[in-house]
């Protein structure tokens, strides 16, 4: 029998089209990565936190400040993919299985260890309940149009019906009508080796997005909502936008 133990992965990948080398780009003096880091090791919950790259930099950075790195395929097009794949690699290195994994996005330097934990506590009080995945409000009218937002609609029981870098539900912005994924997103251990061995699926592809894959196989996404205000990083103007909420917060 699987123990209960849980596990944070972070993937993490130089060659983003959007933005080159964004991982160890500064933000108040320290990379983009490590602000993801940090947070993820204050988990109360989790027993470890690794970094999946394919990039042999990101590597070296990870053990430089003392973290456990794992070098993954340069072939993966979706972080779930990257880090099911870590997932192996680690346990056949430690002898260990774990039954909850939280992948946490290295561009999202504003989720805290306790979204993080709420994300991994449902799964583990929650049979039923095999992903979960962050959202909150988006909160303009030029967030629901850009493309780099993911919004997501969802069923009365925060079940997700569709992710989409299009506005959706169709109306004009009102407050508290559009949500957008946070990218905390977390797997049961046979949740997330089965995504490994599923194909791509149409609407994935189409919309660049993991959890449509699960989606369009009838797999059900549990959505874990937050009222923080959260901003990834996904291209360089973003950098602005994450001091004004850092500085805010201090």
């Amino acid at each position: 029998m699987i123990k209960k133990s849980k596990i944070i992965i972070i993937p993490s990948r130089l060659d983003s089209g959007r933005f080159p080398n964004k991982p160890l780009y500064p933000i108040n003096n320290k990379p983009l990565l490590k602000h993801c880091y940090d947070n993820a090791i204050k988990s109360k919950l989790a027993d470890y936190v690794i970094v999946a790259t394919p990039d042999k930099q990101i590597y070296q950075y990870i053990e430089k400040i003392g973290g456990i790195p794992i070098l993954t395929s340069y072939k993966h097009k979706r972080a779930s993919d990257r880090c099911a794949e870590a997932l192996i690699k680690f346990e056949k290195l430690t002898k260990k299985k774990f039954s909850i994994i939280g992948m946490l996005q290295g561009d999202e330097p504003l989720i805290t260890s306790k979204l993080i934990d709420d994300s991994l506590k449902i799964l583990s009080s929650n049979k039923n309940i095999h992903v979960t995945n962050a959202i909150t409000a988006i909160t303009s009218k030029s967030e629901l149009h850009d493309k780099n937002c993911i919004k997501v609609v969802f069923n009365k029981n925060m079940k997700a019906l569709y992710f989409s870098r299009s506005p959706i539900p169709h109306s004009t912005f009102k407050k508290n009508l559009f949500f957008k994924q946070v990218c905390i997103i977390s797997f049961k251990r046979s949740m997330l080796l089965k995504y490994l061995r599923m194909q791509s699926t149409k609407l994935e592809i189409l919309e660049s997005i993991d959890m449509n894959r699960l989606l369009e196989r009838d797999v059900k996404v549990h959505l874990v909502k937050t009222n923080r205000p959260i901003q990834s990083v996904d291209e360089k103007r973003d950098v602005k936008k994450v001091l004004h909420i850092l500085n805010a917060n201090r």
